[in-house]
Parts: C-alpha cells; sequence; structure tokens
C-alpha cells in the first residue's frame, strides 16, 4: 500500500509541476535528467570501489546515487538560469498544457526509476529482512499493483523508446528483462 502511495504522489506531484512550471521548465527537467544519466553511467564503476558489498549491488547503488545527486544540482542551476524564460501572453495556456504532458513523461521515467530500485533491493535482492521497517517496505513493494504495472507493461515500452539514446553503461541499469 505504501509503495502504491508513494509512486501515484511522485508521479502527480511531477505532473502538477508540470502545469504550474510550464513547457520550458519541463524540458529542461528531461534534458537535465539525461545528462543525468550519461554522467552517472560515466562515473558509477569508480563510486562502486567505496562499497563494501557485492559488486552488482555497489555498481547499482553508485549509479542510482550519482543519477539523483546530479539531476538534483544540475536541475537546480538550469532552473536558476531560465528562471525568467516563459510563453508569452495567450500561449500560457499551450504552455501549461504542453507542461502536463512533459510532466506525465516525466512522472513515468521517475516512477519506473523509483518502481526499478524498490524491486532490485525488495524483490530480487531481498535486502529487507535485517529490520521492520525494511521487511514492511519490503511487503509493501511485493504486494504493489502499481510498481507490477510500471515494471512489466510502462517500462518495457519506455526502454524501446529510449535504449538508442542511452549510453552502453547505462542500458543494463535501465533494461527491464534482466
Amino acid at each position: 500500500m505504501f509503495v502504491n502511495v508513494l509512486l501515484m504522489a511522485l508521479f502527480l506531484i511531477v505532473t502538477g509541476a508540470g502545469f504550474f512550471q510550464g513547457t520550458v521548465k519541463l524540458v529542461i527537467a528531461l534534458v537535465t535528467f539525461y545528462l543525468s544519466v550519461v554522467l552517472a553511467s560515466l562515473y558509477f564503476k569508480l563510486m562502486a570501489t567505496y562499497f563494501n558489498t557485492s559488486p552488482v549491488v555497489a555498481e547499482a547503488v553508485s549509479f542510482f546515487i550519482i543519477l539523483t545527486l546530479c539531476f538534483i544540482i544540475l536541475l537546480a542551476m538550469s532552473l536558476y538560469t531560465f528562471r525568467y524564460v516563459r510563453f508569452p501572453g495567450r500561449l500560457e495556456y499551450l504552455d501549461r498544457i504542453l507542461g502536463v504532458g512533459f510532466g506525465v513523461i516525466l512522472g513515468v521515467v521517475l516512477a519506473s526509476i523509483i518502481a526499478m530500485v524498490l524491486q532490485y533491493m525488495f524483490i530480487s535482492h531481498r535486502a529487507g529482512n535485517e529490520y521492520p521497517i525494511t521487511r514492511a517496505l519490503q511487503t509493501s513493494t511485493q504486494n504493489s499493483t502499481l510498481l507490477r504495472l510500471l515494471m512489466y507493461n510502462i517500462l518495457p515500452r519506455l526502454f524501446t523508446l529510449v535504449s538508442p539514446f542511452l549510453p552502453d553503461a547505462a542500458i543494463p541499469f535501465f533494461n527491464p528483462i534482466r
């Protein structure tokens, strides 16, 4: 239940941001996300050497840490740089409608990535056996219908669209067929 609420809240927040922030800022967010994927695919192996776990887990954790940090930093810098860019006058409605469209795309991408991380941690590798809170999160992940929808229906279609543009090192992290 918690995972369903988390994924739906993330999707609705990003879609709402698309409506209120507009097309320009959501396109900036999508480009920033792609640049973050490129940077994470370049440097995740270097960071993985500092983790004392199995190489597969260390690489996955380092990839998503770098992806998250780069996305937050680059997004903050680019939104500050383009903070005054807006569609003029009557085009504001078009700006909001297109912003919702791009917000839906970004929301699906971010929710799919969170779903992949949760499935990897709590279903594939059963990382939630030690503590009560992680056991509860593991149970919620295993029972999540939204996670299954994202992982088995939406993510494979999304992957076929974006895989030609992904760096080779990033493909194993976003490939839904493992």
